[in-house]
Formats: C-alpha cells, sequence, structure tokens
C-alpha cells in the first residue's frame, strides 16, 4: 500500500519534456547493473555521448564494484551516487536522465522526483506489483528491445540517434599509471606466449574437466612455450593443465587497473562471459569467450574485431542451470581454439 502511494504521489507525472538535443549541457547515466562489465560496455555509449556534446557533463550512478572503470577514465565521467542526500543538493543539475536499470525501485523514484530532469529516457523494465507501467510514469520516453542489440548501441533506440555523430562501439578504460604497468610487466614472460585465463566469474565457471580436455586437444602434436596466467583463487588450481611443457601460474592480487593492465599485456585471453570479455575488447586482444546460451548473449557479446569468437554449449543450459558451463562441441570448438591460436602466431 506504501508502494502504491508513493508511486502516485512522486512516479506519476512526465517530466517536461523541452529540452535542445542538439545543444545538451548535462546527462545522467542509471547504468544496465552495478558490476564491472556492465560499467565497461556503458562507456562505448559515452563516447559516443562525448563525441558529440564534447562540452557537456556526463555523470554515472555507480557502485563500489563499477567505481575503478570510471576513475581516471580519459571520459571524464562524473561519479554519482544514488542517494537522497544527493538528490536533495542536486536538484535541477541534470537536463536529461538515461535510465537503463532493470526495474522501477522506491529509491530510484524518490531519486529521480527531486533531481527533477527535463527529460528522462526510460529503458525496458521489469513489470512488479506496484511499480509498473501502469503506475509509474516518470519518463517521457520508454525504450524497448536492448535484448535484441549490443548495449554499446543502445542510444540509437533512443531518440539521440538523431543527434549523435559518432555510431562507433568503442569501450574506453582508465589510464594506467606507469608503476602499476612496471608491476605487471614482471609477472609477464617474455620467451613465452602468455595466456590469461578467467574461467570463472561472478555467477559462472567452466567445468574444470571439460576445459582441461578442450585444450589438451587445442595444443595436441605442438611445441609451444607457453605461460598459462589464473587469477588469485583457491579455484584456479583445478583447472591448471595436465601438460609439464606448460608454465602455469596463479596470480598474486592485483587492483582492478592492474588487472586491466595485464589483460593488455597477454597474448591471448580465455574467458567466461564476464568482465574479462569486455576488458579484454577494450584492448582488441584475441579472445576466446565461453557463454551459456545456444547463441552469444547478444547484449553483452564481445565487441566484433579479428581474432576474437564466442563459443557456446550444444544444447544451452539446463533449467536448473547451478553455474557450471560445459557441454560444448568437441570438434567445433578446439577447430576454434586452435584457429585463434595460428592467427595469433604461437606455432
Amino acid at each position: 500500500m506504501i508502494k502504491k502511494l508513493l508511486a502516485r504521489i512522486f512516479a506519476s507525472r512526465q517530466p517536461q519534456g523541452k529540452l535542445d538535443f542538439t545543444n545538451l549541457k548535462s546527462i545522467l547515466i542509471n547504468p544496465i547493473g552495478p558490476g564491472l562489465g556492465d560499467a565497461i560496455v556503458l562507456t562505448s555509449a559515452i563516447n559516443q555521448l562525448r563525441t558529440t556534446y564534447p562540452n557537456a557533463e556526463i555523470g554515472v550512478i555507480t557502485h563500489l564494484r563499477n567505481e575503478p572503470v570510471f576513475k581516471n577514465n580519459p571520459l571524464k565521467v562524473e561519479m554519482v551516487r544514488e542517494s537522497i542526500w544527493y538528490a536533495l543538493t542536486h536538484r535541477n543539475k541534470w537536463q536529461l536522465f538515461l535510465d537503463c536499470s532493470p526495474r522501477f525501485t522506491t529509491k530510484g523514484i524518490l531519486f529521480s522526483f527531486l533531481l527533477n530532469f527535463k527529460y528522462v529516457i526510460c529503458f525496458e523494465k521489469e513489470e512488479k506489483k506496484y511499480y509498473n507501467l501502469s503506475s509509474v510514469k516518470n519518463y517521457n520516453e520508454y525504450v524497448t528491445g536492448l535484448d535484441k542489440i549490443h548495449l554499446s548501441k543502445f542510444l540509437f533506440l533512443t531518440r539521440l540517434s538523431k543527434y549523435l555523430k559518432d555510431d562507433s562501439s568503442k569501450y574506453v578504460l582508465p589510464l594506467v599509471k606507469k608503476e602499476e604497468e612496471q608491476q605487471i610487466l614482471r609477472l609477464i614472460k617474455k620467451d613465452k606466449f602468455n595466456i590469461m585465463v578467467c574461467p570463472f566469474g561472478t555467477t559462472r565457471k567452466l567445468d574444470n574437466q571439460e576445459f582441461k580436455d578442450l585444450f589438451k586437444l587445442a595444443l595436441e602434436g605442438k611445441e609451444p612455450q607457453i605461460h598459462v596466467m589464473f587469477p588469485n583463487s583457491k579455484q584456479s588450481e583445478t583447472y591448471f593443465l595436465e601438460d609439464s611443457r606448460i608454465t602455469q601460474t596463479v596470480l598474486p592480487s592485483q587492483t582492478v587497473f592492474q588487472w586491466f593492465c595485464l589483460i593488455s599485456k597477454a597474448d591471448l585471453i580465455i574467458a567466461v562471459d564476464s568482465a574479462a570479455v569486455h576488458v579484454a575488447s577494450a584492448y582488441q586482444k584475441p579472445l576466446i569467450a565461453f557463454y551459456g546460451g545456444t547463441k552469444p548473449f547478444v547484449q553483452f557479446s564481445p565487441l566484433p574485431y579479428a581474432n576474437a569468437i564466442s563459443i557456446v554449449p550444444i544444447q544451452g543450459m539446463p533449467k536448473n542451470f547451478n553455474g557450471t558451463m560445459k557441454g560444448y562441441d568437441c570438434r567445433d570448438t578446439v577447430a576454434k581454439i586452435k584457429n585463434v591460436i595460428l592467427q595469433t602466431r604461437l606455432f
């Protein structure tokens, strides 16, 4: 009942809607999620906005997890916390609000009401009992179809598409300090082919035995000088390849910036659908990305570039999927892995 009342009081009215889209002064964005990968993908849209509106203030609602993407970022983004205090002290600061969050929330409704945006573009929301399209009307434009495009292009579903001067998909990561880069270079073996393997993320992981079997076949009959690097985790050693020719390392703890730098210096990235895929895409590194669906999840697939491939299981993950990804077509997967490795001149 309280939520119903809050929606009626604070979310039943559209913003004024009068805004000159040829000369935007300030834009605030609420990402699709709080994760590191969500933030990296968002930098493509911010880059498009920055090219079109070079003097505009651009802000992003951030969380502890994704703040490193925007710190020291050349895109010059203002980091904003979604708090009532911030909204009270910054009323009328932002002209345009791009709300990509997956659902309406009480905090979000109050935040939007207090900031008093001139124009709000709201992206598809999950329907809830009290907060839904019938009760919440605090936007000027409601956009659907995010699940059918890569998220680097989501602005082109909106009226902004008429004004954007840059339609490229490009991720922009923070600048890495020289001292951090020097620390990372010590982890790279110059006389070997360095592979960064990220076989697990927050909610999913590759089946360790299937991973080992696939790469045993991919390297069969070869004499490579390989150095495989795994994340700092107790899980990592369970993915070690049973091959004495290969040097394998569990990396020491790193900052997010050092992790970005390490991926940029590696010769090949192998990762599950996670932030590592998008970091590799940002640096255009040779990439083998494992996904859990029958098709690459179009929103978060790697950016299209040479030596980046997506691998999916034969039948997708079952409904009782517990986070372990397996069931990949052995012949097809091994052929794709060999192809990427050959193109990177490992052999």
